[in-house]
């Protein structure tokens, strides 16, 4: 008798190609590069920030998740931004179960595994500009956490869909926060 996938495994894959679709967006992709703009490091941070911080009004409102949180995450980008800059709204649609929240809380998490590699390439590209959000250190022990509520959560085929809904949601809406023309209106950086 073999042995099921895990929950973990059988979301990564169902989720994998909405997740990198990102690697290689027209901005969010260019992070890794080393002639990374200003302009568009700025926009992807106003992007992440639009939707994480919808997000984590969702899941604050339905009194869901604590321990997964992402208000940090959200004053990190905030910080990196400047106040005064434009406020976007985020399209985060279908995260109405608490499944879904989980879901799309792992997605934000996970994102930061691949914080460290940014980090490195904007520290080169745009050493002159925070890095707060990007520099956040990751907490395995969260995320061994997140990733035991998930097995338990995804016991049954309706919850599995409800995890993968909330994860490529959340990559639906960073794709679209962060689709612009970097030549529009600045939105300014803090120092």
């Amino acid at each position: 008798m073999t042995k099921a996938p895990s929950v973990r495994a059988w979301l990564a894959k169902a989720t994998r190609e909405a997740h990198e679709r990102l690697h290689v967006h027209p901005t969010i992709g260019r992070l890794t590069e080393p002639d990374l703009t200003h302009a568009e490091y700025r926009y992807v941070l106003s992007g992440f920030h639009a939707v994480f911080s919808e997000l984590e009004a969702q899941r604050a409102e339905a009194a869901q998740w604590p321990e997964f949180a992402i208000a940090k995450h959200c004053a990190a980008l905030a910080r990196d931004l400047m106040p005064d800059a434009d406020a976007k709204p985020a399209q985060l649609n279908g995260i109405q179960t608490p499944a879904a929240q989980l879901g799309a809380l792992y997605a934000v998490h996970g994102a930061q595994f691949g914080g460290a590699i940014i980090k490195r390439n904007l520290c080169r590209a745009l050493p002159h500009l925070p890095h707060r959000y990007f520099s956040m250190p990751n907490r395995p022990g969260r995320w061994r956490k997140l990733i035991a509520e998930i097995e338990l959560v995804g016991m049954d085929a309706f919850s599995k869909r409800q995890l993968s809904l909330g994860a490529c949601q959340v990559f639906k809406a960073l794709d679209l926060a962060c689709s612009h023309d970097v030549t529009s209106a600045p939105i300014a950086v803090a120092n």
